[in-house]
């Protein structure tokens, strides 16, 4: 006959939050090691679930501890990752993900074409400034503003005053000229 006595198994935790990240069309699938974000205080090793709040604009494969996200098209979607213990005690976190191509232009404007709101998203994790200038067909100044936004916190723009038509957006950082496209105002 054996007595064992074992203490309370603990729980995992979250050691670190895990990151907002920008997949580029242009580069190579990223990579995450999730022990680096998850650990558990009684050292057993975590097995680790993902789901995708939408899984058009990115894969996400996992590989033990490894998460592999892979570009499939435009879009933002919430990376949701599991990690659990032998006795079923698990935590969660989640991130967000922005698919996008860079390479082409440094701003997104959505939607296109606008009926009251323009968002304004740089291609940048972190905050930036930047001036939005709109203007109609005719050369009219509808919009002149210095704004900040962030890849996940785009700057929004109130165009419900305009009326129907094709204007020019144009947006300066630092001084230079960054992006310039028309839109479609209905």
């Amino acid at each position: 006959v054996f007595k064992v006595r074992t203490g309370p198994d603990n729980p995992p935790v979250c050691a670190e939050a895990l990151p907002d990240v920008i997949l580029d069309a242009s580069d190579a699938p990223l990579e995450l090691d999730l022990d680096n974000f998850f650990m558990d205080p009684d050292g057993e090793s975590l097995s680790y679930s993902v789901t995708l709040s939408d899984e058009r604009p990115l894969a996400a494969t996992l590989f033990g501890s490894r998460l592999v996200l892979s570009f499939k098209d435009y879009g933002l979607a919430l990376v949701s990752v599991t990690a659990a213990d032998y006795a079923g005690n698990w935590v969660s976190g989640t991130f967000r993900s922005l698919s996008r191509e860079s390479s082409s232009h440094a701003f997104d404007l959505y939607p296109v074409p606008v009926t009251d709101i323009l968002n304004v998203r740089p291609g940048e994790a972190g905050k930036t400034s930047f001036r939005v200038s709109i203007t109609s067909l005719s050369g009219a100044s509808v919009f002149d503003s210095v704004m900040q936004g962030s890849a996940f916190e785009p700057a929004v723009i109130d165009m419900s005053a305009c009326g129907p038509g094709v204007y020019n957006v144009s947006v300066d950082q630092e001084g230079a000229s960054v992006y310039s496209k028309s839109i479609v105002k209905r």
